[in-house]
């Protein structure tokens, strides 16, 4: 709470009588900051992977906010800010262990007024492979990228395949498939023969059922490099 001392003199108050004192407290409540929005985010995901939520409020001091996210698996952020009143604010989270959880946040103000819990968000988490394409470099005659596993379970069937597009180039398109991946482990494929001359733009796709990951590099090709 806030006092404002205020003049019986003082001409925005009016005339008051003299047996009110020489002060009068007024007390201003300070209000916490609204509930935040649900989290939004997505509904499903894979262990061990990093996933992004968001959300907003607002203050009715316009005071700035700061965050705390509940994830469901017994761990919270650090209160996270401050903000301004109204942004719209993301953190991000990995679950260890597959199941349903339910992410909540709540804000406090400056002076450590505390919102209530936001409406829960839930999502899915199961454990599975995930294919990333970690890395595309150039070489004699050919491109190489790898293709990582980031996924708890052995991933196979991988499709995959590298493209080139712009320059004066011989061999645009490369396809494979990568029997299987180990979680953690990866693979470097190459391209056929490549020839040509002049800035391009070399695409690689790796996809299996649970999840397609691309990467695009840009490169120059020197006949033969």
């Amino acid at each position: 709470a806030e006092t404002h001392d205020v003049q019986p003199e003082d001409p925005q108050y009016g005339d008051y009588p003299e047996n009110l004192g020489s002060n009068i407290s007024l007390n201003i409540e300070n209000l916490p900051p609204d509930k935040p929005s649900k989290p939004s985010g997505p509904d499903e995901g894979l262990t061990k992977i990093n996933y992004t939520f968001s959300t907003s409020t607002t203050d009715p001091e316009s005071d700035q906010i700061y965050y705390l996210f509940k994830w469901g698996d017994n761990t919270t952020t650090n209160w996270l800010g401050p903000y301004n009143s109204g942004d719209v604010i993301q953190a991000t989270h990995t679950w260890i262990e597959a199941g349903d959880y339910e992410i909540q946040v709540k804000a406090k103000d400056a002076n450590d007024r505390e919102s209530d819990w936001s409406d829960s968000h839930s999502i899915h988490i199961i454990k599975a492979p995930y294919v990333k394409v970690e890395q595309i470099y150039g070489g004699f005659f050919k491109v190489s990228t790898v293709i990582r596993n980031l996924g708890e379970i052995e991933a196979t069937n991988i499709q995959w395949n590298i493209t080139f597009d712009g320059g004066a180039i011989i061999g645009r398109e490369t396809t494979g498939t990568i029997p299987k991946i180990p979680p953690g482990g990866n693979v470097t494929v190459n391209s056929n023969l490549v020839l040509g001359f002049g800035e391009l733009t070399v695409t690689t796709k790796a996809k299996i059922p649970e999840n397609e990951h691309e990467k695009i590099n840009n490169g120059f090709a020197y006949f033969v490099y």
